[in-house]
């Protein structure tokens, strides 16, 4: 789902070990190789009275990617200001709310992550420094995390 105030897609919401959305367009993001060129950084919202937590994987483009990432310039306001309209978006604007706009949430979030198309799974993301990966499988609709990733593993 694109949210074309924040200039950022949702690429998927997991509760738990459960996806609760993968965006429906997500094949139009990866190229010839399987990879999108872009960065995903992970949001993670846990409720303060509930600690129901709901983690949302969100897609910035190569260009911003960069400028972000690798520069360093605006980080901090970009990805609070992500935090905020993805808070927004899954609280008032979507149909059931995924988040409750009477919680009051702690944030945080991790970065970066390459996505990878795998072609029987699902969806694959690993940090910048391979030691932490996330694999969404397609067809059960959940999630896996490792703290440490090697190509042969999965």
């Amino acid at each position: 789902m694109r949210l074309k105030e924040a200039e950022i897609d949702i690429m998927f919401i997991t509760q738990g070990s459960d996806v609760e959305y993968i965006h429906e367009r997500a094949d139009i993001f990866f190229g010839d190789e399987g990879r999108f060129d872009g960065r995903i950084v992970k949001l993670t919202y846990t409720g303060q009275t509930t600690s129901r937590e709901l983690s949302v994987f969100v897609a910035f483009d190569d260009e911003e990617s960069w400028t972000l990432f690798t520069m360093k310039i605006g980080l901090e306001l970009r990805l609070n200001y992500v935090l905020n309209s993805v808070h927004k978006h899954l609280a008032m604007d979507s149909s059931p709310p995924m988040l409750s706009p009477m919680e009051g949430y702690d944030t945080q979030y991790e970065y970066t992550y390459k996505l990878f198309k795998e072609v029987e799974y699902g969806y694959l993301m690993v940090n910048s420094m391979g030691t932490k990966a996330y694999q969404i499988n397609k067809s059960k609709n959940q999630i896996k995390s490792t703290k440490t990733w090697s190509p042969g593993e999965w």
